[in-house]
């Protein structure tokens, strides 16, 4: 509050407190700023917890940004078995594995020296600034230089000025001095930087000079996968995809390379993100909480209501900005991501789980805890790819045959596959396509596991195995060109004994695909369409064979230990995605038994995805499967569409062309979906819908329509988008904590309602302080009246008095 200006003295004629008084009347007057002061230290210690608030979201969004880097979560280690032969670091998109290399040479630098300064001159206080009274000249270059050197060497030349005229050159060597001695080196390793030194006469400086090899230019040579490598550098980038070798040294021996998700980093960053969540969860509910209420016992005896008024608050309780904060952090922690893998799509699912937990006995409060095994697993995982599977198995089998056990054989219950069979004889074995015959003879101290090795090393079509103590023989091809044949060739009584009985059969019928005209399969692959036109008969070999002739740069067709058709996609993660799109055929029916579904689909998983994907919806649409002619539609008929789930007809009456085509169908479908020609002529119809519910079905294609290349079942749906925690938060991030969001405009409220009160609080003290003024000086004029009331009193007493004295005086005069 203003104090008022000057010393104020009061009281002293009419002895009054002056300032007591002065206080007396303005205190009411004062009362309102007690109340504006605790309103405004209340608003402070508002304003002080949404800028803690503000803080601590801050804080949380340094770690989704972490969160929402691929890179954080693909990180990748690459540890050799033997360091001091070779070392590697690996980028993220390096594939998981161990790889095994041989490290046979090293490359190296090509390397000359020359003499001494005191070799040549035959003075042993020679150095490289004495001239060498040479003369002669010579040429040098590297292979893989475009410049030819050339030096010509005069009387007066020494170690030293040769130097700098070969440097001088630029044909692709350096020189330098060594010990006093003159070094050439090239500036390529390995062949690329061989170095060529030719006299070219004038003198004998070249021979003189006496140039020695010290290091040869050699590649670097690997043997991996089997093969041998040569590059002209130690360290090797194109080899291992990802992955850059870096040589150190030779070896006789493979050394293991081991590939890995580095699961550190992407864990050290979800704890950091929970530590940081849960900071900001526990603040809320500090701020945000009532005490426990009081028994009335305990209270005032006049606080007879049913609510304790008394109970302490937090300084944001009953705020609805932060409950509204507070449940939609909540909400999206834990929810799942739409459109992901169910084994990858929620915090709960990685180990992340919400846990409550009593603050100090009084009230329940969730915050998030880390389950570090299954995690850890999790990020261990790494990235997955997509497939799909076939749900019935394919008729086409391997041909097999078994063998009694051990013990049947010999009579000895303990008996296993390395035992001595004491058996003798000869028999062959071989598939039915094989060009080789595996001979076999038995002698008595073979065991079923020696037979395996025996018919293993023929190469006969066949692979032999040891299973439950039985040997079993299954041909390499399926079907008929598999059919194991075995002939016993005497000798003694093994082939009997052995007991080999067919265990899984074949024959001509076995067929994958047995008509001669089959349809088409259309498989979409990470957003392309693939067609794979199938013609039968065709074993499940040929089938797998022929999907893997039109996919197998994108993706791989095999067949699973139950028989079933599966289809697996090359990449990985979330953008990793299979589906059948389409399975068009003739009357046979021949593609169902490849056991796919239509519409049958598959997403690759990979934690990152949790928290970074950032998928678009997609649109349901089909496509023509060839360009559509000119006019390609010839005569009447009728198109019938399912569009989002609602039936569409367009009746073609005569001919149209491939404009008209568009046209006509876009006047009936318009307002649900759009025809267009793609790039390639293609008619393409999608729906305007997006998402799972999203789709466009062939229902109808008459005769005369067959132009359009569309045909009855085509079917595709759209997909939901998918974006990830991270990115999600990210997003929630910016509409409270951004320039104008939320909680900058909350900070504003709070600050204009602070500067009001400071405003009115201000000018209540200029008033209070302008009457305190205005009181003083009515206090000051009154002592001024009083002081003159005084004065005149005095002067009338005395004047009074000395009118007194004077009568009294005359009187005695007369007297007398």
């Amino acid at each position: 509050m203003k104090e008022s200006m000057g010393i104020q003295i009061g009281g002293i004629v009419s002895g009054f407190d002056t300032e007591s008084l002065i206080t007396a009347l303005t205190e009411n007057d004062k009362k309102p700023l007690d109340l504006m002061q605790d309103k405004m230290d209340r608003l402070e210690e508002v304003q002080l917890a949404w800028q803690d608030v503000n803080m601590r979201l801050t804080n949380l969004r340094s770690t989704v940004t972490q969160l929402k880097m691929s890179s954080t979560f693909n990180s990748k280690t690459a540890t050799s078995s033997d360091d001091k032969v070779l070392t590697a670091s690996a980028s993220t998109s390096a594939a998981a594995g161990s790889y095994q290399i041989k490290v046979n040479k090293l490359a190296s630098y090509h390397r000359y020296v020359f003499s001494s300064a005191a070799t040549i001159t035959g003075d042993s206080s020679a150095t490289a600034s004495t001239a060498l009274g040479l003369t002669g000249s010579f040429t040098f270059k590297s292979a893989d230089s475009t410049n030819t050197g050339s030096i010509t060497i005069t009387a007066t030349d020494t170690l030293n000025s040769i130097l700098e005229k070969i440097n001088k050159a630029n044909a692709g060597v350096t020189a330098s001095l060594i010990d006093g001695k003159l070094v050439i080196k090239s500036d390529t390793m390995g062949s690329k930087g061989q170095i060529t030194l030719t006299d070219t006469g004038g003198g004998t400086a070249f021979t003189d000079l006496g140039l020695t090899e010290t290091t040869a230019a050699q590649d670097a040579e690997i043997v991996y996968e089997g093969m041998t490598i040569t590059r002209s550098t130690n360290s090797i980038s194109d080899v291992i995809s990802g992955v850059t070798l870096n040589l150190v040294g030779e070896s006789t021996t493979n050394v293991s390379l081991t590939i890995a998700t580095d699961t550190t980093k992407g864990y050290d960053a979800i704890k950091a993100f929970v530590e940081q969540y849960n900071s900001l969860m526990e603040f809320i509910d500090e701020k945000t909480s009532v005490a426990s209420q009081s028994a009335l016992s305990e209270r005032d005896e006049d606080d007879l209501s049913p609510y304790d008024s008394t109970r302490e608050r937090g300084v944001l309780q009953g705020d609805s900005t932060i409950i509204n904060l507070e449940s939609q952090i909540r909400m999206m922690v834990s929810k799942s991501v739409a459109g992901l893998s169910t084994t990858l799509n929620a915090l709960s699912a990685i180990g992340v789980t919400t846990s409550y937990y009593s603050g100090e006995g009084e009230r329940q409060q969730a915050t998030l805890v880390i389950d570090e095994s299954k995690l850890q697993q999790a990020l261990a995982e790494g990235p997955g790819s997509a497939s799909v599977t076939a749900r019935d198995g394919i008729p086409v089998k391997y041909n097999s045959f078994i063998s009694k056990t051990a013990a049947a054989i010999t009579g000895n219950t303990s008996a296993t596959a390395s035992t001595d069979l004491n058996l003798t004889g000869s028999f062959t074995v071989k598939s039915a396509d094989s060009v080789a015959t595996a001979s076999i003879t038995v002698s008595a101290t073979d065991s079923l596991t020696d037979i395996m090795n025996n018919i293993n090393a023929a190469g006969a079509g066949v692979t032999a195995s040891i299973v439950d103590n039985k040997l079993l023989i299954t041909s390499n091809s399926m079907g008929t060109p598999g059919q194991v044949v075995l002939t016993d060739t005497g000798g003694g009584t093994a082939f009997a004994d052995l007991g080999l009985t067919e265990q899984t059969t074949v024959s001509s019928a076995d067929n994958a695909i047995q008509s001669g005209q089959s349809g088409r399969l259309i498989i979409e692959i990470d957003g392309k369409d693939y067609s794979i036109q199938f013609s039968g008969p065709k074993t499940s070999q040929e089938v797998v064979d022929g999907i893997n002739a039109v996919i197998g740069s994108v993706a791989k067709a095999s067949l699973n230990s139950s028989n079933r058709l599966v289809i697996t996609d090359r990449s990985t993660g979330v953008n990793s995605v299979i589906r059948i799109k389409q399975i068009l055929e003739d009357h046979s029916g021949d593609l169902a038994k490849l056991g796919f579904v239509q519409g049958d689909s598959g997403r690759g998983k990979d934690v990152a995805a949790f928290f970074t994907a950032q998928v678009a919806e997609t649109q349901g649409s089909i496509t023509s499967f060839a360009a559509l002619a000119d006019t390609p539609v010839t005569t009447s008929g009728t198109l019938g569409l399912k569009i989002d789930g609602a039936d569409y007809s367009i009746a073609f009456t005569g001919a149209y062309n491939r404009s008209d085509v568009v046209s006509k169908i876009n006047n009936t479908i318009g307002e649900v979906a759009q025809a267009y020609l793609d790039s390639n002529n293609c008619l393409v119809i999608r729906s305007l819908k997006t998402g799972t519910s999203s789709s466009v079905q062939v229902t109808r294609v008459d005769a005369g329509l067959a132009g359009l290349n569309l045909a009855v079942g085509q079917y595709g749906a759209g997909a939901n988008g998918i974006t990830g925690l991270a990115i999600t938060l990210d997003n929630f991030y910016a509409s409270y904590v951004s320039s104008g969001g939320i909680l900058s405009k909350k900070d504003q409220l709070l600050s204009n309602q602070i500067d009001d009160i400071a405003d009115q609080m201000n000018a209540l003290t200029d008033r209070i302080v302008a009457k305190e003024e205005r009181l003083w000086k009515q206090f000051s004029d009154m002592e001024t009246r009083l002081q003159e009331l005084q004065y005149q009193s005095q002067t009338i007493s005395a004047y009074l008095g000395a009118l007194t004295g004077s009568s009294s005086s005359s009187s005695s005069s007369s007297s007398s």
